[in-house]
């Protein structure tokens, strides 16, 4: 006992003698990458003494940390965050390393089409936007084509050697450099534009009776058209070879009927869900992948945790998915989710800025999207405008 309680003496002495030193570690800044983005975008910081107990905050919101070395930190912007100039601080138990940092708006309005056509379609070759056809302020329905200049923000009428057919509600994509036209008003009749001769060829029609609403997706040189409506709210896929200039049926779609559904396509696999089956007057919240390979689909894990949507936009950028806008019933869905593929999971991104929009079009030029037109979500009202849509700054 007495041995015991000597030991206990002698730490007691050396610890009453110990020295508690405090070591300070000032951070420093030499670059960040970018220095201007969105909120939730992932920022590169560059300097030196980074650690795992180093702190960065944007303004007054503290930032998730996804990467630290001794001279570089990766760290995702918080989301949300005030558009403009504030403080980033870089903090590893010293004095923190601040510098400027910017944050941009999620949409910049752009100048509008020009001749306003609503439920006009298109697709994007060569870095600018083709968009055309649709009905135009005086209820006419029109065959012009626009081409959108996202680095001038301009629009330049199309003269191309010949026209199509003026159709509304018809639907494009683009495949192997040129562009296509489907249906709508006009039937099933189905054109080619290349951009080379500036000439539109007619294709083989679509097989089936005249198609609305479907999901695109293109998939390497074959684009398939998921369920939407064709005189029944349907189920089918049908797949275009613009190699062979053919039509076939595909097994049908994983889910149930529905038209007025949202896609995109990432890596290479195809992604729809969410619409409208208009037989039971049911909005649908579930997602599908679709594996070219074994023609086949699975459901995505995880539904979008939204009110269900019909009639919004989807589209992919960076490796996510993103959808949004469209109405559940009598209201009107701002919101816009980013799907993340590796996660299976979605995310609220961010609210649009606009009014809530029925039946608008998107396409992707470089490393936005630009909504186009659309109607107010009980198409009481056109609306006649071009956002720029950066989900992501990187």
């Amino acid at each position: 006992m007495k041995k015991i309680v000597t030991w206990l003496l002698t730490a007691s002495i050396v610890l009453g003698c110990s020295k508690l030193e405090i070591v300070r570690v000032d951070a420093s800044i030499a670059s960040v990458s970018p220095d201007a983005a969105v909120p939730g975008s992932t920022i590169v910081i560059s300097g030196s003494n980074f650690t795992e107990n180093t702190v960065v905050t944007f303004g007054t919101q503290k930032a998730e940390i996804v990467g630290v070395t001794g001279d570089r930190l990766e760290v995702l912007a918080p989301n949300p965050l005030e558009e403009g100039d504030l403080e980033l601080n870089v903090s590893s138990r010293g004095v923190p390393a601040i510098t400027n940092f910017e944050v941009l708006p999620f949409f910049v309005e752009k100048t509008p089409h020009p001749d306003g056509a609503i439920n006009g379609t298109g697709f994007v070759l060569n870095g600018e936007i083709y968009f055309g056809t649709g009905r135009i302020g005086n209820g006419n329905i029109t065959s012009t084509f626009y081409k959108y200049s996202a680095g001038s923000d301009t629009w330049t009428e199309l003269v191309s050697n010949n026209t199509i057919p003026a159709r509304a509600g018809a639907f494009g994509f683009e495949a192997g450099g040129k562009g296509y036209v489907l249906g709508g008003s006009s039937g099933t009749d189905f054109w080619e534009y290349d951009p080379v001769t500036n000439n539109w060829t007619q294709k083989k029609d679509y097989p089936n009776s005249s198609l609305l609403f479907p999901v695109i997706l293109t998939l390497g040189s074959d684009v398939y058209l998921c369920t939407g409506f064709q005189n029944f709210i349907s189920r089918e896929v049908w797949r275009y070879s613009i190699t062979n200039d053919d039509w076939m049926q595909m097994n049908d779609f994983g889910g149930v009927k529905r038209g007025a559904a949202v896609g995109f396509v990432i890596d290479d696999v195809g992604y729809a869900g969410q619409g409208y089956d208009f037989d039971t007057n049911t909005r649908l919240n579930d997602f599908w992948s679709y594996n070219q390979s074994s023609d086949s689909w699975d459901q995505v894990g995880a539904p979008v945790p939204s009110a269900n949507m019909e009639g919004g936009i989807g589209f992919s950028l960076n490796g996510n998915g993103y959808i949004g806008l469209g109405r559940n019933g009598n209201t009107g869905i701002k919101d816009f989710w980013k799907y993340n593929p590796s996660q299976d999971n979605w995310d609220l991104l961010t609210e649009f800025v606009g009014s809530a929009t029925l039946a608008a079009q998107v396409f992707v030029v470089g490393k936005r999207a630009y909504i186009i037109n659309g109607s107010s979500f009980n198409n009481s009202e056109d609306f006649v405008e071009l956002w720029e849509f950066t989900p992501e700054t990187f």
